[in-house]
């Protein structure tokens, strides 16, 4: 009696677990992308002059998956006369950090790899293609960051392309000048979450694109700029008599997207293919002296999964060890 009745239990429990496996989703997943590229980035000094004194390009990659992580870096810097950073195209070009453990995305590729899965990855690249300091024509950028998680854990991706210190263009500009800023822009965010089981899942994007232009002699005296697709004058500045004026602001290159609900998708600006739109500002009157313009250029994503029932792959193992007891059992009857 005790035999029949541990294998009656067996094969209920056999059930429960086919039962759960078949409740969860062939492929659930937690998801998140920011992607920006940038193009025809020109800057044109008008009633006075714009000389450039030195520059220095630098471009972070990471991708972190479960714990583990890659950094890969790139950075050149010139001034009059010479510079380090590639007279062709790519001017500058970082390696892509791919996190150990997942798929990998290939040197120069800024597609989306998407959650198709079906195995966890988590990756960055940056590149600058075009300068025009080095090359005399307009700059263009593309960065993205990429995270998927087909299973319990966490991920993290971000690429850093900076003219903040260590992207430095220092211009002497004489008195009264003007500046004008104009450049194309594509940002893409997406967060997504599908799984039907319960649990905690997040799942976050971020940019952000800054543009700041700061009297060296003065470090309180500087104008910023930091895109937001509003209708409002987003351009700021603490220069006594300098106006800045926004001209174009049709993105917004600040924001971030993010869910924690199951089967909820959020996004800002995305489409799978390149919708590039039109950027700018003009500063006037900009006194005598040494100024530095730096740009710092984010993006990122994190995202975690923790599902409340076990994977389907140690459920899958559960039943196979319960099938194992009740097979142990008839032969011990027989």
């Amino acid at each position: 009696m005790t035999k029949t009745f541990n294998l009656k239990a067996v094969a209920a429990a056999v059930g429960i677990c086919a039962a759960v496996l078949g409740a969860v989703p062939a492929h659930a997943y937690t998801y998140a992308t920011s992607a920006l590229q940038i193009g025809g980035l020109s800057l044109t000094a008008t009633n006075g002059t714009a000389a450039v004194n030195s520059f220095t390009y630098n471009l972070q990659n990471t991708a972190t998956l479960n714990g583990n992580s890659v950094i890969s870096t790139a950075q050149c810097n010139g001034g009059p006369g010479f510079t380090t950073c590639s007279a062709a195209s790519p001017v500058l070009n970082a390696p892509p950090a791919n996190a150990p453990g997942g798929p990998a995305r290939a040197a120069n590729d800024y597609g989306f790899m998407g959650f198709a899965g079906p195995s966890s990855y988590s990756n960055s690249n940056s590149v600058i293609n075009t300068a025009e300091i080095v090359q005399g024509v307009a700059t263009s950028t593309q960065q993205i960051a990429e995270s998927l998680l087909t299973g319990n854990g966490s991920a993290a991706a971000s690429t850093t392309v900076q003219s903040n210190t260590t992207l430095t263009f220092q211009l002497t500009i004489a008195g009264g000048t003007n500046l004008n800023l104009d450049f194309m822009a594509d940002p893409d965010l997406q967060a997504r979450i599908f799984n039907a089981l319960t649990g905690t899942y997040s799942a976050q994007a971020d940019i952000t694109s800054v543009f700041t232009l700061r009297n060296n002699a003065n470090s309180t005296q500087f104008v910023t700029w930091a895109p937001t697709g509003s209708a409002g004058n987003d351009c700021i500045s603490s220069i006594v008599g300098t106006n800045c004026l926004e001209t174009f602001d049709t993105q917004n290159l600040n924001t971030n997207v993010g869910t924690g609900s199951n089967n909820t998708s959020v996004d800002s600006s995305f489409e799978t293919g390149t919708v590039l739109t039109r950027f700018g500002i003009n500063i006037f009157n900009i006194p005598n002296g040494t100024y530095s313009l730096t740009l710092a250029a984010n993006t990122s994503t994190s995202i975690f999964q923790r599902s409340d029932v076990p994977e389907p792959g140690t459920m899958a193992l559960v039943g196979l060890a319960l099938v194992g007891l009740g097979v142990a059992g008839k032969r011990r009857k027989a």
